[in-house]
């Protein structure tokens, strides 16, 4: 289990590092976050349009004992500027990734409105 935690902050810093969605304080040598789909299609994601000018980002992404890890990541749009803060739901107690992501900000869930993917990224957060 733990190596199975490790990989998942591995690839959770592969799909952070190069969408530029690092701690880190915005430099001159921000780019817009659409500038990383090079890097997300390289491990494997693919685009999803979504409300508001936002995208996801998903795919299986190969892990070190040959299961994939399903991964999404819904990215900051409008021409917004990366590195972003990163927000990343996790689930567990049987439930599923979906529980967490919506089309639009918000939801029928009351517990989830205003709490997902789509809600965080039109805030200017990656969310994975």
């Amino acid at each position: 289990m733990h190596k199975r935690v490790c990989r998942l902050l591995v690839v959770a810093a592969l799909v952070a590092g190069p969408a530029g969605v690092l701690a880190a304080a915005p430099t001159q040598a921000a780019q817009p976050c659409g500038s990383a789909g090079p890097a997300l299609t390289a491990l494997g994601l693919h685009p999803h349009a979504l409300a508001n000018g936002l995208t996801m980002w998903s795919g299986h992404v190969a892990s070190w004992d040959g299961l994939p890890l399903d991964v999404d990541v819904t990215l900051p749009g409008g021409g917004a500027s990366c590195p972003a803060p990163l927000a990343a739901f996790a689930h567990g107690w049987g439930n599923s990734k979906t529980d967490w992501e919506s089309p639009t900000a918000s939801s029928s869930d009351a517990n989830k409105s205003g709490w997902n993917n789509v809600s965080f990224a039109s805030r200017g957060y990656a969310a994975l």
